[in-house]
């Protein structure tokens, strides 16, 4: 009887899962695109050439260069802030990271019902910086 009550319990508990927190998901979201947007700046200066990050926040998808796409998670609101010429279209936009380790800047917000994360590009240094906005 002992085992079929740890069996039972086992088996509810092994497919119970994992919880997901909200702000789990907005923490990991603008970590993995600070990351790439980092990642886009040493590729620019090592490889002597411009790399591009592309963002679609209408198919909430993003892509650093060549690579291939990478999701943005659902639930969440997503803002993009770049220069008027690397805005290609209502939700969508580039930024630009040059060989000297320039970009064209902007801002990028992931928002939830209590949290804001920001994460910042600097134009002159292409330092990216990610706030906490409480």
């Amino acid at each position: 009887m002992v085992l079929g009550i740890l069996g039972l319990a086992v088996a509810l508990i092994g497919s119970y899962g994992q919880p997901v927190s909200r702000g789990l998901a907005l923490r990991q979201a603008a970590s993995e695109l600070t990351g790439g947007l980092r990642e886009a700046r040493s590729l620019a200066i090592a490889d002597n050439r411009t790399v591009t990050v592309s963002l679609d926040l209408t198919t909430r998808r993003w892509r650093l260069d060549r690579q291939p796409d990478k999701a943005l998670p659902d639930g969440l609101r997503i803002d993009l802030l770049t220069i008027a010429g690397e805005a290609t279209g209502d939700a969508r936009g580039n930024i630009l990271f040059f060989p000297d380790g320039s970009a064209t800047g902007g801002r990028i917000a992931f928002l939830d019902s209590t949290r804001t994360i920001q994460i910042g590009v600097e134009w002159l240094t292409g330092r990216v910086r990610q706030i906490a906005v409480p």
